[in-house]
């Protein structure tokens, strides 16, 4: 069984790649071709991303968070729950005016 953990690698003492070596994580790269098809595309298509996505020796270890979608590069922000708009009888504000 494989899990998928959040983790920063490079805190791992010799880095991502010890961590494949000793079997803590595995590489990704074979992992991809199978659950991963469009992320392959996607390093092939972007080989400065790629690059910075894998270790020295070619491993990838990590499922990215990008941010080349616009909407994606705001991750705060003010939220409102709309269960309590439809209560108080409001509409989903589209300003923060409003």
């Amino acid at each position: 069984m494989i899990d998928i953990v959040e983790s920063d690698w490079f805190n791992y003492t010799g880095g991502p790649d010890k961590a494949i070596k000793d079997k803590i994580i595995y590489p990704l790269n074979e992992l991809m071709d199978k659950v991963s098809p469009n992320l392959k595309k996607y390093y092939e298509e972007n080989p400065k991303v790629a690059g910075q996505l894998q270790t020295d020796s070619g491993n990838y270890y990590m499922y990215p968070f990008t941010t080349v979608d616009p909407k994606l590069r705001t991750f705060m922000g003010y939220m409102v729950r709309k269960d309590l708009l439809d209560k108080a009888g409001l509409q989903i504000p589209e300003t923060i005016g409003e």
